[in-house]
């Protein structure tokens, strides 16, 4: 634990990361010790999520099959 602190002491920009799988007591407690340590909050929305839900938002999303979708296909 102390060599755990001194390392987020002398930290430039610590940054907090993950909390996905975390409960909503444990992301508290993180975001006070981002708080605390100048540090930065980030999840994997940034890299996971949120590029596909920016695509979607860009360009859309396709909700049926190019069959379902062709002019005169059957269904």
């Amino acid at each position: 634990m102390d060599e755990a602190a001194r390392i987020c002491r002398e930290a430039q920009f610590p940054l907090v990361f993950g909390l996905s799988s975390a409960t909503t007591e444990a992301q508290r407690e993180l975001v006070e010790i981002a708080e605390i340590l100048g540090g930065n909050l980030d999840n994997p929305s940034s890299y996971c999520h949120g590029p596909g839900v920016m695509a979607r938002q860009q360009v859309g999303l396709a909700t049926c099959t190019l069959g379902e979708s062709w002019p005169g296909s059957p269904g």
